[in-house]
């Protein structure tokens, strides 16, 4: 995983970037691995000695990603950028390639839910009760359409990408 050409930074990092209070500051990096994994990105920041808070970062084009931060006080500001391999939304692409080719997804559905029970370890506590359901429901013996509409829940993405294993991010 790489994470390069951050902005706003001044001399590599040797000055601080600038901002007035009530602006958003935005923050962009280029953000690559090799292969064709789907990534995810999460910024970090925190007023002086303050909590971290964590914003999801958004994919522009050509490996660029972006999200913002409120300067709300006038006060020195840090930030960071964390990135991993986001192992579900790389299934959840390989299963929607197999189901628009018709092929016979009942193997991955329970990839999938294995997937989820794995994550189960680093989720939030009010997101493992879904995420039991949700794994419960692709292993189940129902129908494929039920089980690709829990596959395809939005939902369920957030819950996953919220539940990630920090160790293995940059």
């Amino acid at each position: 995983m790489i994470i390069e050409g951050v902005r706003p930074e001044v001399d590599g990092g040797r000055y601080p970037a600038k901002s007035c209070v009530g602006e958003l500051v935005i923050v962009e990096a280029d953000i690559y691995a090799d292969g064709q994994d789907a990534l995810a990105a999460d910024l970090l920041y925190r007023a002086g000695g303050g909590a971290w808070t964590r914003v999801p970062m958004v994919e522009l084009v050509n490996d660029r990603w972006r999200a913002a931060f409120p300067a709300s006080q006038m006060t020195a500001y840090f930030f960071t950028i964390e990135a991993w391999v986001d192992h579900f939304a790389t299934w959840r692409q390989g299963l929607a390639k197999k189901v628009e080719a018709g092929q016979d997804v009942a193997l991955d559905l329970l990839i999938g839910a294995q997937l989820i029970e794995a994550a189960l370890e680093h989720a939030p506590a009010k997101d493992a009760e879904p995420l039991r359901n949700a794994a419960a429901e692709l292993a189940a013996r129902t129908t494929v359409a039920r089980r690709l509409e829990v596959a395809r829940d939005p939902a369920l993405g957030a819950r996953m990408r919220d539940a990630y294993d920090g160790r293995l991010a940059t």
